[in-house]
């Protein structure tokens, strides 16, 4: 009988926790996208700002910056950049990609997945004025005195 309960109380907490360990997971998995997509829009950026002529498409951008592409500095010849993302599975790709879109040079981070919105800066609200902060002290011009 007691082997019994211990056993329900065994079933009642794996009920419990396996949906919270599966959630733990699918957001482990999905950050762990956010990140890599991040990483190849921010290399794919500096890449370009480097003087690589871009790509034509999402899956060329991440192939070439996954296999490692090279820059030569148009003003010192000397100086050859890599930029290499290799520690990413083609798995990871895949997945990284959802939140990838390229703009017809580089790829931009949309972490929202699908398409980038046409503006992210905020538009200011119209006849906004900004107001002090309530802790603030008043302000006294030097050489003034306060009565």
């Amino acid at each position: 009988m007691e082997l019994l309960v211990v056993i329900a109380v065994i079933a009642i907490l794996a009920a419990i926790a396996i949906p919270n360990i599966t959630n733990i997971m699918n957001g482990a998995t999905k950050s762990r996208d956010l990140r890599n997509a991040q990483s190849l829009a921010d290399l794919s950026s500096a890449a370009r700002s480097a003087g690589y002529p871009g790509w034509s498409t999402k899956a060329e951008a991440i192939s070439a910056l996954v296999m490692g592409i090279s820059v030569t500095n148009p003003t010192d010849r000397s100086l050859v950049m890599q930029f290499r993302m290799d520690t990413i599975s083609s798995e990871n790709q895949v997945s990284a990609s959802a939140y990838l879109s390229n703009d017809g040079f580089s790829l931009v981070y949309v972490p929202s997945g699908g398409q980038p919105t046409a503006s992210l800066i905020a538009s200011p609200t119209p006849n906004a004025s900004p107001t002090p902060h309530p802790t603030s002290p008043p302000i006294t011009p030097p050489g003034s005195t306060n009565h």
